[in-house]
């Protein structure tokens, strides 16, 4: 985005990206949530909200509460080519003809975020909750579904031009203190402890695909590397050496600890 992105406040200088680019499994939530305050109209955000959803944990990287809506975004900072459908459990990443990776579908899963966000705030089904899937500048999104009901797909340098068109001449449906509550509602759910950030992650290590028809190919898996839902990185095989899952294998982030992201090798 560059000079102007940041000239018109849409995009921190380089000194705050420096501050953090040592974390990233986060980086992209935090440019997502800093163009966010440039968007016109009374709203409020938060990062890393943990949700209680179904006996576990659903953690959505940025919520937007806005005047005219609510916008929930799935930061994906990858590079390459992406490829996949909106109904498929898995989409590729190529970074060359030799190389392509998977990642769990980022629709699929920012639909469970909000079936959460809508239980927990006890929402209507008909109060607008839109779903951004926002990649980094870095990639292009080859054979992708960029626009459906309710969902975008987009790079990041695009997201705030596709907020603004969908929030011009929009009917406000919440007012300010609304906004203020539903905040409210939500804070204490950024603040979790460290022994509740590894529920949320044992809590994944035990979820299974819910069809067996949804399970990709055998074959591909074998020649591909696993990426990090959370921040692309590559997933290294591990023991868990304590706890209820000690003896099992599971799919830990390369980038660890600063990315915790863990994957039940049972959903492979």
């Amino acid at each position: 985005m560059g000079f102007i992105a940041w000239l018109m406040g849409e995009e921190p200088g380089l000194f705050e990206q420096w501050l953090h680019s040592d974390d990233p499994g986060h980086f992209g939530e935090y440019l997502i949530e800093y163009a966010l305050n440039s968007l016109p109209g009374y709203s409020k955000q938060l990062c890393n909200v943990y949700l209680p959803y179904k006996g576990r944990t659903s953690e959505v990287d940025v919520i937007m509460l806005h005047e005219t809506g609510i916008y929930v975004f799935e930061s994906k900072n990858y590079s390459g080519w992406i490829v996949g459908d909106e109904s498929g459990q898995y989409w590729t990443q190529f970074l060359n003809k030799n190389t392509k990776n998977r990642f769990y579908n980022p629709i699929l899963q920012n639909k469970t975020h909000i079936r959460a966000l809508r239980q927990y705030l006890q929402l209507d089904d008909k109060i607008r909750i839109l779903s951004y899937i926002v990649f980094s500048q870095r990639c292009e999104l080859k054979k992708v579904c960029e626009k459906s009901a309710d969902t975008v797909v987009i790079k990041r340098p695009g997201m705030l031009k596709s907020i603004r068109a969908g929030i011009k001449g929009q009917t406000a449906i919440f007012n300010k203190e609304q906004i203020d509550f539903m905040y409210e509602e939500l804070l204490p759910l950024t603040d979790v402890t460290s022994e509740e950030k590894k529920a949320h992650i044992d809590k994944i290590q035990n979820i299974k695909p819910q069809s067996r028809k949804e399970k990709p190919a055998k074959e591909p898996v074998k020649a591909a590397v696993i990426l990090c839902p959370k921040c692309g990185g590559p997933m290294i095989l591990r023991t868990a050496s304590k706890g209820a899952n000690k003896g099992k294998k599971f799919y830990g982030c390369s980038n660890f600890p600063k990315c915790r992201a863990i994957i039940n090798i049972e959903d492979f």
